[in-house]
């Protein structure tokens, strides 16, 4: 018999309705769209570093051929020009 915790978990949030999870899948796939258009290094750190199962560092690192002290600043950068991309687009928060 399950427990109570894995029969909680397994129940949908019932302050999230399916019209958020809409919004949501579609923000994801905004998201993934325009970091196809980020620089190829920035693309490809902002993959590994978002990843289901995130690698530590220093795979990322040799994975992307970043050295370990630029993955915070080429994450900054390609994060920024994420948002600038989405403010184009009247995405951005302040849209």
């Amino acid at each position: 018999m399950a427990s109570a915790e894995a029969v909680v978990d397994d129940v949908a949030d019932p302050a999230v309705g399916p019209e958020q999870h809409v919004i949501d899948a579609d923000t994801a796939q905004v998201l993934r769209n325009l970091v196809t258009e980020l620089p190829p290094r920035g693309q490809s750190l902002l993959q590994e570093l978002f990843a289901d199962s995130p690698r530590p560092y220093a795979e990322i690192a040799h994975v992307t051929g970043t050295p370990i002290g630029s993955i915070g600043p080429t994450r900054a950068r390609a994060l920024e020009q994420l948002r600038w991309m989405l403010d184009e687009r009247g995405l951005g928060p302040g849209s």
